[in-house]
């Protein structure tokens, strides 16, 4: 066990596009190990059951071998077989903690900061994936409790607990949005912010701005899509026509961009609320999804 009370720095970083860059190959190399996985590749080793987690993850994508699905709960279950393979090549001689994809480890020197970060780059390297070094920082010890964002945004004052007027809704997701852009636009800070309003009563003029400003930005951030049902729908009682609105924008972007994220949540939204998404979104020309 490693004393946490010696430690003089703390090293932050993540996967870069940890979802999107799963090789679906990597998970018999997790689960067997890589040498027994390639003597085992192949239509003759197809049955083996690490193959075939293999061939149904790669199914969820028409076949793909590159990424998997961003949101789902089998997505993360996924990537932790490849994530807690690695951990086991580190957590003996570093001190760490792993949420999904984000790594935070504390050390003694930055010599040390430097060589957790070099072992974890090697160890992720080992499955095809790579260190977001935009979100790679080494910082020194002791630093506050509480995440800066996290205090700026309590301290805003609503004047109006009773019913949330349209000029605090703005000008709290305004100091939301400038909070994220000034820390490598942490997502973290978006999802906080939606959080705290979704729990607020509004006024109609308030209301309406925070749904077109969540519906804006959803397209801009289709991993907002997973906040949509608990944080707007169901507090803000959305009706259907507005709901296909923004399942409609999520198709054609994501159809546009290639964003399987964003089409998988557009279709979720229409079988859930039972209504067609109209336009010509396949090779087969059909007009209805």
């Amino acid at each position: 066990m490693l004393n946490g009370y010696r430690k003089k720095y703390i090293v932050k970083a993540d996967i870069s596009n940890c979802f999107p860059s799963i090789y679906t190959h990597s998970l018999a190399w997790a689960l067997v190990g890589k040498s027994e996985a390639k003597n085992k590749a192949g239509k003759n080793h197809q049955d083996e059951w690490f193959n075939q987690i293999d061939f149904y993850t790669r199914n969820l994508k028409h076949g793909e071998t590159h990424g998997i699905l961003i949101g789902s709960h089998a997505s993360n279950l996924i990537s932790e077989i490849i994530l807690t393979a690695v951990d086991k090549t580190l957590y003996e001689n570093y001190m760490y903690i792993r949420n999904i994809d984000d790594y935070t480890c504390y050390v003694e020197t930055k010599e040390q900061a430097e060589e957790f970060l070099i072992e974890l780059s090697t160890a992720l390297k080992q499955f095809g994936l790579m260190l977001n070094h935009k979100k790679t920082e080494i910082l020194k010890l002791p630093l506050a409790s509480t995440e800066n964002w996290v205090r700026k945004l309590n301290s805003f004052v609503f004047l109006n607990e009773d019913k949330l007027s349209l000029t605090e809704a703005r000008a709290y997701l305004d100091i939301a949005l400038d909070l994220m852009f000034h820390n490598k636009e942490n997502s973290a800070i978006l999802n906080y912010a939606i959080s705290v309003l979704a729990n607020k009563k509004m006024s109609k003029y308030a209301k309406d701005y925070f749904i077109k400003t969540v519906h804006h930005l959803v397209l801009i951030y289709p991993y907002l899509g997973s906040l949509l049902e608990k944080k707007i729908f169901h507090p803000f009682s959305i009706e259907v026509t507005e709901i296909k609105k923004i399942a409609t924008d999520l198709l054609h972007l994501g159809k546009a961009k290639k964003l399987l994220e964003a089409m998988s949540y557009a279709i979720y939204f229409a079988i859930k609320y039972n209504f067609k998404i109209d336009g010509n979104h396949s090779a087969s020309n059909q007009k209805m999804i």
